[in-house]
């Protein structure tokens, strides 16, 4: 493909044409088919960059530059800008019929175009006066009456009256806040509760509430907490204004529902947090049949009032099953419990769902997302769960091949058990490029990142997916975990300490602390913190039975280092134990044959704790040993 050489070096003014679309620069309005269209001044100047070096690859770096000269940025903004383009350019996930992405590098407007001298009209400019206040000209109407103007533009002046009057009730309609109110640009939508006392189905709460997050993510200039945080607040006596001011959001939306028989009802009202007013209220009562068409109601209801826009993807329907969707809801429901007893009803939700629905491509990523999150919390046999998951994972892409979900499966399979790292990368990369605001993914490629020795790429992404959602607790945790793998000792002790003082109930940053407090020495506080990962229950990792055999190794205490390893042998009659915690322990006692073995019984069965071998500290004094080299030859790490 070949573009004309003017559009590579242009003046500041000017204006572009490329498929239906119009670009004015010296206006600063995009046009389709003769229509205006709203955008934001940022995704303007982003746009208005790439179409002026269409064919050229401009670097993230280049752009954050040129849209905001004099502001420092995170790259999330860009990611947010170019998502908001695709939308606004009719763009499907993955087909790139504008923007393409170049990985590692940056963007290409790969469209071609062509630059015209004709200026906007007259009409252009005054459509334009009733757009975002962001992106509104401060060029008068007036001032363009002499210029030329392209028929097909052309309407008479009374018709630009009416265009204004017209476009004017619509704003008006569409932002009824009113003008003494603050600007919301945060919102947290919080689990639906029952409207009759007893009559409670908590998954189709839960998952009323994870649908309106989904579409309200893809909103552009709304931050909404993800659902993972406000899941918590499921009792049904609460307090949205203290939640709200909890979370830091400008806005909650609270809800109640009910099924009965075939019908669904729903009240939902929005509040802002700042004073408890409230913003909108309604009720919804309307056939099951018609629950997909309700959220979509409630999600454009929502953005209206808070003067958000719904992206295009926000209304994307994997499955127009009812049924199929309520089986699918009770399995994400279920999964989030990691019992052995919820994950197999979540696995058989799944599966329901997709005899339903044969084609739900989502239902698959959920057997794998469940299976994978299983296998690493509660230490399951591989080979029980993982061929299960890989099914799933490519089920779900062969199904669905814009679906962030799908490659995120496939990525997860291909990191955790089949040690092919750079289709792990691959995957995970194209799940980001399909949903860069799912913090979840970012997390997967950062822990890949960090296992392989990538250490500053896997922190930059763990920050990223941290800033969005930094209450939630796996996000600090695992930055504090990335931390340790780099060897920063100090600030892994202090970000985990952090994520413990913020919710000292949950065991899982108590277990993670516990690592560099062994490398830094402090065996004792070591021991102390596993102690007290095991008294706060939950699903805690028998890694804690080898952390402690380690540290009373390391102590000189012989005896309970030996302990440890008699009660994972003794768990092991009941339940597969990874061979890796007991190669820990005997590692630790200088038992260096003892240990190989058990890795390599570890690599035998696929072992997703193997993943760690290369970066894992512990290891360290068996860099040297043949058998160790050919470990992680074996790996595909050398």
């Amino acid at each position: 493909m070949t573009f004309p050489e003017k559009v590579l070096s242009v003046a500041e003014s000017g204006a572009y044409e490329f498929g239906p679309f119009r670009v004015d620069a010296a206006k600063r309005l995009l046009w389709s088919s003769g229509n205006p269209v709203a955008i934001s001044a940022k995704a303007f100047d982003t746009l208005l960059y790439l179409v002026r070096h269409a064919g050229t690859t401009v670097s993230k770096d280049e752009l954050m530059a040129t849209v905001w000269p004099d502001t420092v940025v995170e790259e999330n903004n860009l990611n947010k800008n170019i998502s908001v383009l695709r939308q606004v350019l009719g763009e499907k996930p993955g087909e790139h019929r504008y923007i393409a992405t170049v990985p590692g590098k940056g963007y290409r407007f790969v469209a071609p175009v062509v630059q015209i001298a004709d200026e906007a009209t007259d009409t252009e400019a005054a459509v334009h006066d009733a757009r975002l206040p962001e992106t509104r000209s401060s060029t008068p109407v007036a001032a363009h009456d002499g210029l030329r103007r392209r028929s097909r533009f052309w309407i008479p002046s009374a018709g630009i009256g009416l265009a204004i009057a017209l476009l004017a009730v619509v704003v008006y309609l569409r932002h009824p806040l009113s003008s003494d109110s603050k600007p919301i640009h945060s919102i947290a939508v919080l689990p639906f509760t029952a409207i009759a006392p007893g009559s409670r189905n908590e998954a189709m709460e839960f998952g009323m509430a994870d649908s309106l997050v989904t579409q309200l993510s893809k909103s552009e200039g709304l931050a909404v907490r993800p659902f993972s945080e406000t899941r918590r607040y499921a009792n049904t006596d609460r307090n949205p204004v203290a939640i709200g001011r909890t979370l830091g959001v400008d806005s909650v939306l609270d809800g109640s529902i009910q099924l009965e028989g075939d019908r669904i009802r729903v009240t939902a009202r929005l509040i802002r947090s700042s004073d408890g007013k409230q913003l909108w209220a309604s009720n919804f009562d309307e056939p099951m049949r018609d629950v997909f068409s309700l959220q979509d109601s409630m999600a454009e209801r929502t953005a209206a009032v808070l003067n958000a826009r719904l992206g295009q993807q926000s209304r994307k329907r994997y499955t127009d099953n009812v049924e199929s969707y309520q089986l699918f809801i009770l399995g994400q429901y279920t999964a989030l419990k990691l019992t052995p007893e919820d994950h197999f009803k979540a696995v058989e939700y799944f599966r329901k769902a997709i005899e339903k629905d044969p084609n739900y491509a989502l239902a698959y990523a959920g057997i794998t997302a469940a299976d994978v999150s299983y296998t690493f919390a509660n230490d399951a046999r591989p080979a029980e769960m993982m061929l299960e998951a890989k099914l799933a994972a490519m089920k779900s892409v062969e199904l669905d091949e814009e679906l962030p979900e799908a490659h995120a499966a496939v990525g997860k399979v291909a990191f955790s058990y089949d040690w092919d790292w750079a289709e792990a990368e691959k995957h995970l990369l194209r799940a980001y490029d399909l949903d860069p605001n799912n913090s979840e993914g970012l997390l997967y490629l950062a822990q890949l990142y960090s296992n392989l020795g990538k250490h500053q790429q896997a922190l930059e992404l763990s920050e990223r997916a941290r800033r969005p959602d930094p209450l939630t607790i796996n996000r600090p945790a695992l930055e504090g975990q990335f931390l340790y793998y780099a060897g920063r000792y100090d600030d892994s002790i202090n970000v985990l300490q952090q994520t413990i003082d913020m919710n000292p109930n949950h065991w899982l940053p108590w277990m993670f602390i516990a690592r560099p407090y062994i490398e830094k020495g402090m065996f004792r506080d070591a021991i102390a913190s596993c102690e007290r990962a095991k008294l706060l229950g939950g699903s805690p990792s028998l890694e804690l039975i080898a952390l402690e055999g380690w540290s009373y190794a390391k102590l000189g205490d012989k005896d309970k280092a030996r302990a440890a390893l008699k009660q994972l042998e003794q768990i092991s009659a009941n339940r597969y134990v990874p061979s890796y915690f007991p190669a820990l322990i005997h590692n630790a006692l200088g038992e260096t044959d003892a240990a190989l073995s058990l890795l390599e019984k570890g690599l035998a069965a696929r072992d997703v704790r193997m993943t760690f071998l290369k970066v894992d500290p512990k290891w360290n004094n068996l860099h040297n040993e043949p058998r160790f080299t050919a470990l992680l030859e074996a790996m595909h790490f050398q």
